[in-house]
């Protein structure tokens, strides 16, 4: 059988914002990576100390549309030599780290891949680091920030247990069609926030016919 759209009502799309903004971020930043005492990371630490990468104070913002993660840094460079660490050379400064928002659109996850990074003196002035510094953090701290996961499932189950709450049970199978169609969509970057727009097709019932008006 097949039923006049009238009967159903038209399809359109109801659009849901969902605001992460940068304290948030920063905070799952904290616990995620940063969660050595102090709210500190070490990305990297061997054995024989000839290598290690220490960061803390976070912060989080936006640069264009990508996001931007600032901290203080110091890193500790040598070679292992029997036993023994050789030119041993270390920095102290400040990173920014500039990250691609990717979201997943099976799992629901919000990733974070390093694009590239920025170095400053401990004054904030800009500076080029030598190559083994460089080495290291591509290799470690690139990896490292990149394992920062946002997971949104738990937004998506809180609008699929609570929306049918809302309608009267015979409504419940249209309800079920609405929340079959839920999905993630664009993801936008601005100063304040990373915004992502969840979709979802409601079937809008058509308007009663109007009465005709009583001529006067």
């Amino acid at each position: 059988w097949l039923f006049p759209a009238y009967l159903w009502g038209a399809t359109e799309t109801l659009h849901l914002p969902l605001i992460l903004d940068y304290p948030l971020i920063r905070s799952l930043l904290i616990q995620q990576a940063y969660h050595e005492p102090g709210d500190r990371a070490i990305p990297l630490e061997q054995d024989d100390v000839c290598a290690r990468i220490e960061l803390w104070e976070p912060e989080v913002g936006s640069e264009g549309s990508l996001i931007k993660i600032g901290s203080r840094i110091r890193i500790r460079a040598g070679i292992p030599m029997l036993g023994r660490c050789l030119r041993v050379t270390e920095w102290e400064g400040y990173i920014e780290v500039l990250q691609r928002v990717r979201l997943d659109d099976r799992t629901w996850k919000v990733r974070f891949e390093t694009m590239d990074s920025r170095f400053y003196d401990q004054r904030r002035k800009g500076i080029s680091l030598s190559r083994p510094f460089l080495h290291l953090i591509r290799t470690y701290l690139y990896p490292y920030l990149d394992t920062v996961v946002v997971d949104l499932a738990q937004s998506k189950n809180e609008i699929t247990e609570f929306l049918p709450l809302v309608f009267p049970a015979e409504e419940r199978p249209r309800i079920g069609r609405w929340l079959d169609s839920i999905r993630p969509g664009k993801v936008q970057i601005d100063k304040e926030a990373v915004r992502i727009d969840i979709l979802m097709e409601m079937e809008v019932l058509p308007e009663p016919p109007r009465k005709p008006e009583r001529p006067l």
